[in-house]
């Protein structure tokens, strides 16, 4: 564009700060620089303003993002207001359409983008030199080079025009913070694997995110050559904005983020448990640092087994469980109703999963036999399989974040009802303790028509209701939970399956 129409531009800017942005303007300037050098605009009020400008913004977002920055730091603020915008980010919100990762493509290349997803990985915020001053040793000039990917040093001084030797100074450099977080697509329905996406945030965004967090992020996407001299191109986001999924009640994760439809009517066996475990888990994992293997353990992992209709403190769980001879110690090992160990589960800390840990939880499987493995953060749920075939090994069939629980069928088989056999168990704990067949039947029929789509049956109502002693009752009910056939909620009411 030429000069005049850019400067009609940023008058433009100007004129919509002032009808759209004064509120935001003036807490930016009581807290810039150090609380903050960004301000964020509203995509949407930027198309009532002007359509034409909100338009380009998607097309050309890079440029219109300077026009709109020049803007602000020529903006006159009022006399209270003793700042001067010399270095700010302006970053635009709420573009109209969130795309799919998957559908990213060719002709999004340079658009200003929104994209859903799972946060799969985060590094830690760090420096990244974006201006570098080299000092010549010789001469003590200092040359100034833009660092953009490799580092890249001058060719010679430019004051004795010699080749260095060069030293950075730091103080005259210009360092910007930065952080790459990689996210995921909800997870595929057809067994393929759901797209991942890089994104790269430079300076006061975003704020620190977690693995298993359900994110919407704005950038702009690019393209990288995946190696060098190729002509195969990567996808990424340089990165404007991160909104986090903190607004969610904690029964809607999954639900909202993952498209998941939570029924009306009673949800099939433990599934109203599994919502509930997702959401408090979520809320842990988001509210406190689980630094150490023994929260994980008793934090998520406890209560993960609980929601599958375990109980931790009975042997059928073995706790950093061993054998004759044996060394190896995995946290949970969940046996069968013979006495064998079908499936083992080990904790790690946050960000601590990697090829050691996979390696770790394979020599148990191999070690105990066991036909399952679950390597878990609670934010990433990482399961293994014994595959017995001419070469036996321990395959990864499934890695996901907490959310995807929700939808994936996969955790089902660490579940006590497939592993110990339902039918067997009940019948085995009913002729322990001398229930009738009837009386569970009575007792599950009374279940059924006291729930409501809203509420369980309470003990109290289930005793009353069938004139049972509540010594029989309690036992018909222990017997049928054992059994898989109803199941107890968090609030302590029962329900059928």
């Amino acid at each position: 564009m030429d000069a005049p129409h850019s400067n009609e531009i940023i008058t433009r800017f100007q004129k919509f700060y002032e009808s759209y942005c004064g509120d935001d303007i003036e807490t930016l300037a009581q807290s810039y620089p150090e609380g903050g050098k960004s301000l964020y605009l509203d995509w949407e009020d930027l198309y009532r303003f002007d359509h034409d400008m909100a338009e380009d913004y998607i097309t050309h977002p890079g440029r219109m993002r300077d026009y709109a920055e020049q803007a602000l730091t020529g903006l006159e603020l009022p006399d209270e207001e003793d700042v001067l915008f010399t270095d700010v980010n302006v970053r635009a919100t709420n573009p109209p359409v969130t795309t799919e990762i998957s559908e990213l493509s060719v002709r999004h290349q340079g658009n200003l983008v929104a994209v859903e997803g799972t946060v799969v990985d985060a590094t830690n915020p760090e420096p990244e030199l974006q201006e570098a001053a080299f000092e010549c040793q010789r001469c003590a000039t200092l040359s100034y080079v833009p660092q953009r990917g490799d580092f890249t040093e001058p060719h010679q001084c430019e004051g004795c025009e010699l080749e260095g030797p060069f030293n950075i100074n730091f103080d005259q450099s210009e360092f910007v913070t930065a952080q790459t977080i990689r996210i995921r697509e909800g997870p595929s329905y057809d067994g393929t694997p759901a797209d991942e996406l890089e994104i790269i945030f430079t300076d006061d965004e975003p704020t620190q995110v977690y693995e298993g967090e359900p994110v919407r992020v704005t950038g702009i996407l690019r393209f990288k050559q995946k190696e060098q001299d190729s002509i195969r191109f990567g996808k990424y986001l340089d990165g404007v904005t991160l909104e986090r999924g903190d607004g969610l009640e904690p029964t809607d994760w999954g639900t909202e983020y993952l498209g998941i439809e939570k029924s009306s009517e009673k949800l099939p066996g433990n599934k109203e448990l599994l919502y509930e475990f997702v959401g408090r888990s979520r809320h842990i994992l988001n509210t406190q640092e689980l630094e150490w293997e023994h929260e994980v353990r008793e934090k998520i992992i406890a209560p993960f087994l609980h929601t599958l209709g375990w109980n931790v403190y009975d042997s059928e769980v073995s706790i950093e469980h061993t054998g004759d001879d044996l060394d190896a110690r995995p946290d949970y090992a969940l046996l069968d109703s013979e006495g064998a160990t079908a499936a083992i589960i080990e904790a790690k800390a946050l960000g601590k999963i990697n090829r050691d840990a996979k390696h770790q939880v394979r020599s148990y499987m191999r070690t105990f036999g066991a036909e399952y493995g679950l390597l878990t953060t609670g934010q990433r749920y990482i399961i293994f399989r014994a595959v017995d075939d001419d070469d036996p090994t321990e395959v990864e069939v499934a890695d996901l974040v907490l959310e995807e629980l929700l939808a994936s069928s996969v955790v089902d088989v660490f579940s006590r009802y497939t592993i110990r056999g339902a039918a067997a168990d009940s019948a085995a704990w009913s002729e322990e303790l001398d229930i009738s067949e009837e009386l569970q039947k009575v007792v599950k029929e009374t279940i059924s028509d006291l729930e409501t789509e809203e509420e369980g049956a309470a003990f109290s109502d289930i005793v009353s209701d069938t004139e049972y002693h509540p010594d029989e009752v309690e036992d018909a009910v222990e017997a049928l939970l054992h059994g898989g056939q109803v199941y107890e909620s968090s609030d302590d009411v029962l329900r059928t399956i």
